[in-house]
């Protein structure tokens, strides 16, 4: 069975029951504010406009020596004093923002009491509350960014709940602004043509592997794959696992597993290569076998694996890099594969280094054939002509993909007619 592990330990957040009733009657129709409250809660450059809720409408407050807006339902119980804007927010951008409360603490409660809310297009995103009676909580910066760019609606909100008033009574909002630089949009790539190379996965290990790698304890002695950045091939960034530690020698059978790809069915000559070294210069003789897997949900809702072939089985003959090529073009038009990396058939070693993971391949077909247009650039020149001209005097030599398209009369010859028919079609073309 295999399982996912996770590179670094995630915080678990506690998922809390909303309980507070809020007046709907009025509460969500808006008028404009006007341009005091618009400053107070703009940051200073920014120029969003925003909405005031009519039924409790947000106040300029002169607080903790910054102008901002408050909360306008300070005792009035069951109720939401909210204020919005539109925002758009392109890619490499965020929504930043800095607020406050000063209201009924929520403590070891199931439900909420008094608190404040951020809300983006009706989906609750964060929320604060007071923690002390009649103390403010103290002004936190919150920053959203969100899945991608587009205009949101977003809201702030203080709910009230139907007994209880503590403190000021309100929430607070300031410095409300877009930040950061909308990230450049980069020119569309060209698809690659017959015969040029591309890269279907690559990994050079400087940051740490996503979530989207699978790394095992296939014999559960506690020991994987791990990332660290004080070893590396060329840079800083590289994966290890050991066959000894500091209680003694281990056995290990380790696997990590890199993410799903797929190799499109015209893909021709599909080579991955990677790079391995061992840790010790007298204890080198670690194993590493390469597999390609299948990785898949079972009926039970754990996952699976199945062997699709072994590329290879490697036992280093010294501590020093060296690269390792495996031929994967038998798994042309195969989708969800992966490579599996197995530590394992050695003991009382050292450890082994992996790096520089990367997956190419070249397109396979023919490039389309434009009688004289020998550069492939879709136009038939002046210098196809001459191209072709000094390959009929055998002073330079076409690449091969490139004849077809110089032998314009195809008698299978390329010859100085060639190069004079193509320069009449050139010279007809201008």
């Amino acid at each position: 069975m295999m399982k996912r592990k996770t590179w670094l330990t995630i915080g678990i957040a506690a998922l809390l029951l909303f309980c507070t009733a809020v007046l709907a009657e009025g509460a969500n129709r808006n008028v404009p504010l006007d341009s005091a409250l618009d400053a107070a809660l703009n940051a200073p450059g920014s120029g969003i406009a925003f909405a005031n809720g009519s039924a409790h409408p947000w106040q300029v407050v002169e607080i903790d020596g910054r102008t901002a807006a408050k909360s306008g339902n300070a005792g009035a119980a069951n109720s939401s004093s909210a204020v919005s804007a539109q925002v758009t927010i392109a890619e490499g951008q965020s929504l930043s923002f800095d607020w406050n409360v000063d209201g009924e603490p929520t403590t070891g409660a199931l439900a909420m009491w008094d608190y404040l809310v951020f809300i983006v297009d009706g989906e609750y995103i964060d929320y604060i509350h007071s923690v002390e009676e009649n103390t403010p909580l103290g002004w936190e910066t919150f920053t959203w960014t969100p899945d991608e760019a587009g205009t949101y609606t977003v809201e702030w909100a203080y709910n009230k709940d139907a007994s209880n008033n503590s403190g000021a009574d309100c929430g607070y909002l300031d410095n409300v602004a877009v930040i950061g630089e909308p990230a450049q949009t980069a020119a569309p790539t060209a698809e690659p043509q017959p015969g040029e190379e591309f890269t279907i996965f690559e990994e050079d290990f400087s940051q740490l592997p996503s979530d989207e790698w699978w790394n095992d304890d296939m014999d559960g002695d506690g020991s994987y794959w791990h990332w660290d950045t004080s070893c590396g091939h060329n840079a800083p960034g590289a994966l290890y696992s050991l066959s000894y530690s500091s209680s003694g020698p281990l056995t290990p059978d380790n696997w990590v597993c890199i993410p799903y790809f797929d190799i499109p069915a015209d893909a021709e000559n599909v080579q991955l290569s990677f790079w391995l070294s061992a840790f010790d210069e007298d204890f080198y003789a670690e194993h590493i076998d390469v597999c390609v897997i299948s990785i898949y949900e079972n009926y039970y809702g754990y996952y699976d694996y199945e062997i699709l072939g072994t590329l290879d089985s490697i036992t280093l003959d010294s501590c020093n890099w060296r690269k390792y090529t495996c031929d994967l073009s038998d798994y042309a038009g195969e989708e969800e594969l992966s490579i599996a990396f197995m530590h394992c058939n050695c003991t009382d070693q050292s450890g082994v280094i992996l790096d520089d993971i990367a997956i190419t391949a070249t397109v396979g077909g023919e490039l389309p054939c434009t009688p004289g247009d020998v550069d492939f650039d879709g136009r038939v020149t002046v210098g196809d002509a001459l191209t072709v001209m000094r390959h009929a005097l055998n002073v330079y030599m076409l690449p091969e993909a490139a004849l077809p398209a110089a032998d314009v009369d195809a008698d299978g010859n390329i010859t100085v007619a060639d190069a004079l028919q193509i320069m009449r079609i050139a010279l007809f073309n201008q």
